[in-house]
Formats: C-alpha cells, sequence, structure tokens
C-alpha cells in the first residue's frame, strides 16, 4: 500500500469521525421540565352493617406499613434505598447497552478490515470512497441506535426518579458516563481504522 492510499483513507477515517461527532453531539442532552400530575386517589369505604371489632377500649393506635416508614429519618433512609435500587437498575441498562454497542461495532470493524484485506490481497482497485461510505453509513446506524436507546433509558430513569421524589441531578452521573464512553469509542474506532490500512 502506497502513502497516497493511507493518506486518503486517513482523511476519509477522520471525516467519519468529524461527522459524527457534530452529529452526535448536539450538546447535553435536554432534561424535560415537566411532571406528571399525580393523582389525588381518595375513596369512601363503607360502614360494615354489623360490628367487625371487639369492642375493647382502645388507648392509641399506630398504623405503619412498609412503604410508609414512621419519622423522617426512616423516610430519608427509604427514599435513598429505593434510590440506590433505582440506580442500581439503570446502571445494568446502561452497562448492558453500552457492551452491545461496543460488541456491534467491533464486528463492524472486524468486517471492514477482512473487507479491506481482501481486496488489497487480491490486488483490487478498492475505491475508498465506497469502502468510506459503505462502513460509515453502518457506523452512523448503530450510533443512532444507540444514541435513540440510551435516550429512552434515560427517560425512563428521570420518571423513576421523579416517582420517589429524587432530583433530576441524580440522574447526571449516567449521562456524563455516556458522553465520555462515546467519546472514547470513537477515539477507539479511529486508531483501528489508521491500524487496518496501515
Amino acid at each position: 500500500m502506497n502513502n497516497r492510499s493511507l493518506i486518503i483513507f486517513s482523511g476519509i477515517v477522520i471525516g467519519v469521525i468529524l461527522i459524527l461527532s457534530t452529529y452526535m453531539s448536539t450538546g447535553p442532552y435536554k432534561m424535560t421540565e415537566s411532571h406528571t400530575v399525580q393523582r389525588d386517589i381518595s375513596r369512601q369505604l363503607p360502614f360494615p352493617s354489623k360490628a367487625v371489632f371487639n369492642q375493647a377500649k382502645v388507648e392509641s393506635l399506630t398504623i405503619t406499613t412498609e412503604d410508609s416508614p414512621t419519622n423522617d429519618s426512616d423516610k430519608t433512609k427509604g427514599m435513598n434505598t429505593n434510590l440506590e435500587t433505582i440506580k442500581a437498575e439503570y446502571r445494568l441498562k446502561f452497562k448492558e447497552l453500552q457492551a452491545q454497542t461496543n460488541k456491534d461495532i467491533q464486528a463492524l470493524l472486524t468486517q471492514a478490515e477482512t473487507d479491506y484485506r481482501a481486496a488489497v490481497t487480491q490486488n483490487e482497485k478498492a475505491s475508498l470512497v465506497s469502502f468510506y461510505q459503505r462502513y460509515a453509513k453502518a457506523g452512523q446506524k448503530i450510533e443512532e441506535k444507540t444514541e435513540n436507546e440510551f435516550h429512552s433509558i434515560y427517560d425512563q430513569l428521570l420518571t423513576d426518579l421523579a416517582k420517589i421524589g429524587a432530583s433530576e441531578e441524580e440522574a447526571l452521573e449516567f449521562l456524563e458516563e455516556y458522553e465520555t464512553a462515546k467519546d472514547k469509542r470513537k477515539s477507539e474506532i479511529l486508531q483501528k481504522a489508521i491500524t487496518i490500512v496501515s
């Protein structure tokens, strides 16, 4: 392979990365400002027609449930437990999404390398432009799919946090981790593309 082909292919790869980075980095994800209105559930229970309790005199009565702690520290502890449970659940979902995306990209890069090596071995005049267009388009589809799935999961996370009264700021760590992983993945793709043509 001559230097001209290497320079052209590297330029194409860099162009793809620039296109993907401008496409994918449309700024931080806009968090929704609207919240669903909570329904007021009130139900009138009918009085029983006959006595169902022992007629003994009761000095005091305290009713508690597992979902409603009895004091403020228990409420905070309950919310933190729910928050940590929700975060753990979504951390797993985001890791699964990242693993699937990495698997899809690795398969695409492996196929691109195989096709490129086969073309070079057979002394075919492989058009770097058509080669680039085919794999850039496939890579863009993977990134679009990942982006859509991430934001779908992220929106559900925001909904679940709102249900327990937690701040949307609790979800920011997931957004930041996603953006960091996306940037790292782009740099790894560039390195792999340069390795393929060398």
